[in-house]
């Protein structure tokens, strides 16, 4: 219970009940609808769904259960780690909290700056697009307008770069183990959204790189 995973794998097998008993529901509703006369339908599935709404709501309080106890394991175990905890390191402790959180706090002004400069950057591509592309008819200029859709391919692909480098990222941060060390796991976050940050720099010039756009 010392990870999420907890959390991770109460939600897959929430999933996975609900989809079996849903599943059997749609399949006597779908018998309904083949066999029965067009005037007894309506009744038929308001019966077959009256007679799984228990079977739904039993597996929604079962799971809430669980996830509470989840809840309180974790944390009485992060409570019982800080009381065990001295005055200089619980000082220690805040101190590594109050800066990392300020650092995250900054980096996440930066990404938000990446993401809506790429906005701005497509829109700005896509304003001047008639210019480049009457350049092709012409042998001349003719790689204006090669380079510029490499450049929009490159801008495009971009995108794709930024949800591999956020995918990575929820994978690492649900990796930690919180309740094991909490330095670590607060240095670890820290570490992860920094490589996050300059990862999301990075893709521009990747992805310009891979289209060989100038």
């Amino acid at each position: 219970m010392a990870r999420f995973d907890s959390y991770r794998n109460l939600l897959k097998n929430f999933k996975k009940e609900i989809e079996g008993v849903y599943s059997k529901q749609s399949d006597e509703i779908e018998y309904v609808n083949k066999n029965y006369k067009p005037e007894a339908v309506g009744n038929a599935v308001k019966n077959v769904k009256a007679e799984y709404a228990p079977s739904f709501l039993a597996i929604r309080k079962n799971y809430l259960n669980k996830l509470n106890d989840v809840t309180e394991a974790l944390k009485t175990l992060l409570e019982t780690q800080i009381e065990d905890m001295g005055i200089g390191e619980l000082l220690g402790l805040g101190l590594e909290t109050m800066l990392v959180s300020l650092c995250l706090k900054i980096i996440s002004v930066l990404i938000t700056v990446i993401l809506y400069g790429r906005m701005i950057e497509i829109y700005l591509y896509v304003s001047v697009a008639p210019i480049p592309f009457s350049t092709f008819t012409n042998r001349e200029w003719g790689s204006i307008g090669n380079n510029y859709v490499k450049a929009l391919l490159a801008l495009g692909f971009q995108g794709f770069f930024m949800m591999v480098c956020v995918a990575i990222y929820a994978v690492l941060v649900n990796a930690i183990t919180v309740a094991d060390n909490l330095h670590t796991a607060i240095w670890s976050v820290a570490a992860y959204t920094v490589i996050l940050c300059f990862s999301l720099f990075k893709t521009s010039s990747l992805a310009k790189s891979i289209f060989n756009a100038h």
